[in-house]
């Protein structure tokens, strides 16, 4: 059979089917879209999700024509290659599972948590009026220190992460109202606070290196 027959089959059967059969195709569509947005190792979003969320939310100030404050913070496994190496992928990878879980516990519900990378997390939150920001780092440290301690008495693996943060205030009333325009710009400011975030947690990994630093506030 030929594609554009297989393919007008394909039309004539969503055309002449029962709503019940139009909406279990539609259905499945949903599902396999949202599946790639979604990192299979650990439930979060990928790269593609977490962009498409950052830029759904601007939007969202666009249309209101008011001002976003913006939190984006950019997380690194510290000495994660040596855990896959030392211990194995299956330990790596509940490692990633374990942090992701951790991740979503500090969050509120409308925030946005990605795995970008292989050890890489994205976290982006958006305050559309005067609420504080969501302190997210003190949140998270405890639980990392718990887990540590479970972990030390059953022989487990010792996680520790890096992190650089970005907060901007963005008014997007000023973007010109030409959709492509749009997407344009929104997708090079998220790509530019990312880079910012992620040069400031190499900075974080860079002192700890040298002993400076240790983890303790949401700045970076």
């Amino acid at each position: 059979m030929k594609i554009e027959d297989r393919f007008y089959d394909g039309l004539k059967y969503i055309l002449t089917g029962s709503n019940s059969r139009i909406k279990d195709l539609e259905s499945q569509l949903e599902q396999l879209m949202g599946m790639a947005n979604i990192d299979y190792k650990t439930g979060l979003y990928n790269q593609r999700g977490f962009d498409d969320l950052v830029n759904r939310e601007l939007r969202r100030g666009l249309r209101d024509d008011g001002r976003i404050n913006i939190q984006m913070i950019y997380f690194d496994l510290d000495n994660f290659k040596n855990i896959n190496d030392f211990n194995g992928h299956d330990i790596g990878d509940k490692v990633l599972k374990d942090f992701s879980g951790m991740l979503l516990d500090s969050c509120r519900r409308e925030d946005v948590v990605a795995r970008i990378g292989g050890d890489e997390f994205a976290y982006f939150a958006a305050y559309h009026d005067k609420t504080r920001y969501n302190d997210l780092i003190p949140k998270l440290i405890p639980l990392v220190k718990q887990y540590n301690l479970i972990n030390s008495f059953k022989g487990g693996v010792k996680l520790d992460f890096s992190y650089g943060t970005v907060i901007q205030n963005f008014h997007p009333g000023n973007l010109e109202k030409n959709r492509a325009k749009i997407d344009e710009t929104l997708n090079a400011l998220n790509r530019i606070w990312l880079n910012i975030a992620d040069q400031n947690m190499y900075e974080m990994k860079r002192r700890k290196k040298i002993h400076i630093v240790e983890p303790k506030s949401a700045k970076a």
